[in-house]
């Protein structure tokens, strides 16, 4: 019944009304079913707008925390704002679903820029020379530690 009033609505520029009358729904009636309704109702109409694409990526993320399509889309939406500890979550929440290099680099990288200790405790875990970062994270590392003047790690 939702999809064929979706496509109505759709028909006439309307779709943002379906957006509202979920949201509606979900706040009287919150469930996991209820808030990922909206990927089927994405899929008919799309989002109206960036807000109310941010709005229900964050429904979506605190509904489904380990599923990473919606970890990945929460953090493009998220990346932009100065809240360095919830990037930092997803940062690693995302390395531990995916242990790829690119996302430990991402993951490091934000540390190294936002969580000194953080990223001395981390980096103190791996060997030298173990992972293959690229010329600017392993830099920014370096500089990391020359400026806590522990020349001996800088250099390794």
């Amino acid at each position: 019944t939702w999809n064929k009033y979706a496509n109505y609505l759709s028909w006439n520029n309307e779709g943002e009304q379906v957006w509202t009358l979920l949201s509606k729904h979900c706040k009287g009636n919150p469930s996991k079913h209820n808030i990922n309704y909206s990927f089927e109702l994405e899929k008919i109409l799309g989002y109206p707008n960036d807000e109310i694409h941010n709005s229900w990526i964050l429904l979506q993320y605190q509904w489904n925390p380990e599923r990473l399509s919606i970890l990945k889309e929460y953090l493009n939406s998220i990346i932009t704002t100065a809240n360095f500890e919830e990037i930092e979550k997803v940062l690693k929440k995302i390395y531990t679903l995916e242990p790829t290099q690119k996302n430990y680099e991402n993951y490091v990288s934000h540390l190294v820029l936002y969580n000194k200790e953080e990223a001395i405790k981390e980096l103190r875990n791996i060997e030298p020379n173990k992972p293959n970062f690229s010329k600017e994270l392993v830099a920014d590392i370096a500089w990391l530690y020359a400026n806590l003047e522990d020349y001996h790690d800088a250099l390794y």
